[in-house]
């Protein structure tokens, strides 16, 4: 009896620490060409829409809630460059989720946002 005891705990044990060690891994889901074309990203084209319809009206040059801007290029390179924009978009736990009070970003706007900083995050 003893013995099925404890492999009922170790089996829970287990499971429960497994669980929790995927808990803050971001999940980026795999853009597919038929969803999204996430190659070659370009700054004005891509990103910038994406920011001015999700992010701007509380971080614009006109509000800037928290001292965050991310109405221009500067201003969102920013927060490119030290991962807290990727890391807001994406809601892993490490950053406040954004945009706040609202719908996670779909995955084409992840993955444009996430492409666009790995490329090098020009201004383009």
């Amino acid at each position: 009896m003893l013995k099925i005891v404890k492999r009922w705990f170790m089996a829970f044990f287990t499971l429960c620490f497994l669980a929790s060690a995927c808990r803050h891994d971001p999940i980026v889901q795999p853009v597919t060409e038929n969803t999204c074309d996430s190659t070659n990203v370009s700054f004005k084209k891509s990103v910038m829409p994406i920011l001015n319809k999700h992010c701007n009206s509380c971080h614009g040059s006109n509000v800037q809630t928290h001292g965050i801007i991310l109405d221009n290029y500067a201003g969102v390179r920013i927060f490119a460059l030290e991962g807290s924009l990727y890391g807001a978009i994406i809601q892993n736990g490490d950053y406040a989720p954004m945009p706040y009070s609202a719908a996670k970003l779909d995955v084409c706007s992840i993955a444009l946002i996430h492409n666009w900083i790995r490329e090098g995050i020009k201004d383009n």
